[in-house]
C-alpha cells in the first residue's frame, strides 16, 4: 500500500514538474500576430516633429540640454502652456533618484521643451505648436 502511494506521488512531482518546465508547453506568439499593422508602423506626429531639425535662427537654437528652467525663461519668455506628469520611477520601490517628475512647456510656433529635475531634457521643434497640450 505504502509503495502505491509513493509511486502514486513520484508520477504527480514527475508530470507536475514536466508540465511546468517544458519548453514544449509553453505558448509562442503566432508570427501572424507578430507582424505590425499599418497604424503601428506610422511614426507618431511627436517623433516626427522631434526629428526635424531645429533652424539656426530659431529662439529655440540657443537651448541646449542641460540648461535649468530659468535660463529657458529668460531666453523665450513665459510659455503659452505647461504640463507636469509623473515617470514611472516614482513607483519603483526604493528608488530614491530623480527623474520622478517631467515637465513639459508648450511654445507657440516652436515647440516642447521637457525638463527633468529642473534641467532641459529635450527639445522639440515644431513650428505647427498651437501652445497648448
Amino acid at each position: 500500500m505504502k509503495l502505491k502511494i509513493i509511486l502514486l506521488l513520484l508520477f504527480i512531482l514527475c508530470v507536475s514538474f514536466n508540465c511546468a518546465g517544458s519548453p514544449s508547453t509553453v505558448e509562442t506568439e503566432s508570427p501572424a500576430a507578430s507582424q505590425n499593422t499599418p497604424e503601428q508602423q506610422k511614426p507618431s506626429e511627436e517623433s516626427a516633429a522631434s526629428k526635424t531639425p531645429i533652424p539656426a535662427d530659431s529662439p529655440l537654437a540657443k537651448i541646449k540640454e542641460g540648461m535649468g528652467r530659468g535660463q529657458v525663461m529668460d531666453i523665450l519668455g513665459p510659455p503659452k502652456d505647461q504640463e507636469i506628469y509623473t515617470t514611472g520611477k516614482q513607483w519603483i520601490p526604493f528608488y530614491f533618484g530623480s527623474d520622478v517628475v517631467r515637465w513639459v512647456v508648450y511654445y507657440k510656433g516652436l515647440g516642447q521643451i521637457h525638463f527633468s529635475d529642473g534641467r532641459v531634457m529635450e527639445v522639440i521643434y515644431d513650428p505647427t505648436e498651437d501652445g497648448y497640450r
